[in-house]
This record gives structure tokens, sequence and C-alpha cells, in this order.
């Protein structure tokens, strides 16, 4: 379970991390889009000879994080907030998994778990995949690295006509983790996810988003899925139909779902404010049922 954290400052998101952690996630994304800006010169007018202020806060934001992490800059294009220029984006990426110096503390520097790479920008160009390679895990990497790849694709208006045709060129890449995400216009989308997961040849991160995408959340445990999202807060979601972690922990019993669990639901439209899951999940539990309730939106 990943709890993603918009960053606007390194010290607000320090403590965003360790309240996910207090909560229960088992690690964080920084959202990174809407802090770094990309710019080229840092305060003490060194003319972008060295880290720039940005850079050198997500590195001591990541290196300090009370929870292993995802950095993620997404742009505008894949629903993000980054708009700089992108040379300065991928320089971030590659400082960040090649970070094994001292922080300004003095303290050890260190690499995020993965980084979330689009593939829409892996595949534009040789030179921008050379140089993502130099920061993860890698067969031709010659340095022992601790940063892994999760490659994504996201679609906020529907199911990609070319879904296939993409999963097929991510899946000749290096990447550890495959990640699909797109607006779902009904329950079928859901089932759709399912399907790709037990195809899947990595482990895969497959969700649907909007109201009709939450059983992808709630079930990724049943069908193989390799992390689902939760916010702290229904205020701090990034993304339509993210759950908080309370409910996903407390109201769907996430860590009692497995291959094995039934699944019931209460069909309606609209039916998110039905007490049936609240009822029925606490009678699962109370009488060690492997059984999940959610509800079914079918209009």
């Amino acid at each position: 379970m990943c709890v993603p954290i918009t960053v606007h400052e390194a010290d607000s998101a320090l403590r965003l991390a360790q309240r996910a952690k207090d909560l229960g996630a088992d690690l964080v994304e920084f959202r990174l889009d809407e802090f770094f800006t990309g710019q080229a010169a840092d305060e003490s007018g060194d003319g972008g000879g060295g880290d720039t202020r940005e850079v050198r806060e997500i590195v001591r934001l990541i290196s300090t994080s009370p929870l292993p992490c995802i950095a993620t800059c997404r742009p505008v294009s894949e629903g993000g907030a980054y708009d700089g220029p992108e040379d300065a984006r991928i320089a971030l990426f590659e400082r960040l998994g090649t970070a094994f110096g001292r922080l300004e503390s003095g303290e050890q520097e260190h690499p995020p778990r993965y980084l979330d790479v689009e593939h829409a920008t892996y595949a534009r160009s040789a030179n921008i995949r050379q140089k993502i390679h130099l920061a993860i895990e890698h067969p031709e990497q010659l340095r022992a690295l601790q940063t892994s790849l999760i490659l994504s694709t996201h679609d906020f208006a529907g199911r990609p006509r070319d879904l296939t045709r993409r999963l097929l060129a991510m899946r000749q890449t290096p990447a550890k983790v495959l990640k699909v995400a797109y607006l779902a216009r009904s329950l079928r989308d859901n089932l759709e996810l399912f399907d790709l997961l037990a195809q899947r040849d990595r482990p895969m991160i497959a969700l649907a988003m909007g109201e009709f995408g939450l059983m992808s959340r709630i079930l990724a445990p049943k069908f193989g899925g390799f992390l689902t999202f939760a916010s702290i807060a229904p205020t701090e979601t990034t993304a339509p139909g993210q759950p908080t972690i309370d409910d996903l922990l407390h109201l769907y019993r996430f860590r009692a779902i497995r291959p094995s669990t039934a699944v019931y639901g209460v069909v309606g439209y609209p039916v998110a404010h039905s007490l049936s899951p609240h009822i029925h999940n606490a009678a699962f539990e109370a009488m060690w049922i492997d059984a999940a309730h959610l509800q079914l939106p079918i209009p």
C-alpha cells in the first residue's frame, strides 16, 4: 500500500510521510511535479554548475524519508503538473538514482527505491533511455544501484485504444514494474485490468481511476497487483477515485484480501453512500470469513 504525497515543501512532505507510516502504509510516492521547476540557477548564483536548491531539497527529502519511496515528476501531458524543461526533469532522475554522496547535514544520501517514468517519455529517444538507465538497476549497468524503474502509462479520458501495443512495447524494457492506469467508464474496465494482471510477465500495477474504478484498487491483492494507492485524507488524493488509507485498511480490510477471497457487493447507482460494506465487512471479520464486500456502481 502506497500513499502518494504531493510535495510543496520538503519538511511538510516528510511529516506527511511519517503520518503515512503511522497509519500503516508500506511506502510513499513523492509527487515532485508541483515542487520541481527545472530552474537552471540556484540561490548561490553558481549558474547551475551544481545541484540547485530544488534538487538538494528533493535529495534530502528522499534520503530522510521514513518509508521506502517512489520518486515521480509527472509532466502535464500525463496528468501531472510539471511543465518545465524536459532535459532538467531527466537530469533530476539521473541525479536521484545516483545519490550516494552526503547531505549538507553530513548524513548519507541514498536514492529512491523506485523511479516512475512514463513510457511515452522513455520511448521518445535513445538519449533519454540511456540517461534513465544510468539511474536504475539495468543489465548493462556496471554499478550496483538500488533504484528500480516503474514504467507507466496513463489515460485520464478512458481506456487507451492502443493499450495492447503500449504493453507489448513496455515489456521490451528493463523496467522492474509496469504500471497501467486509466479512467474507468464502467465496471467492465476493472475486469480487463484484472486480466492484464493475470497475464503479467513481471510485477504490475493496474488501476482504474474514477468512481467506477474503486474495485481495481481494493481488489489489487486478489488479482496479483504489485501495489495500490491510498491517500492520507480525502483532500490529499492525487487521482480520481483514490480511497483513503483508513477506508482501505479498516472498511475494506485490505490486509485480509488474498487470491482466495470471495467478492460480494451492493449494486446500484449512485451507490457510494451505501452502508452495506460497513455492515458486511464487519461481519466477515467477526466470523473469520474470507470475503470482501464493496460498492458496485452500475447505472
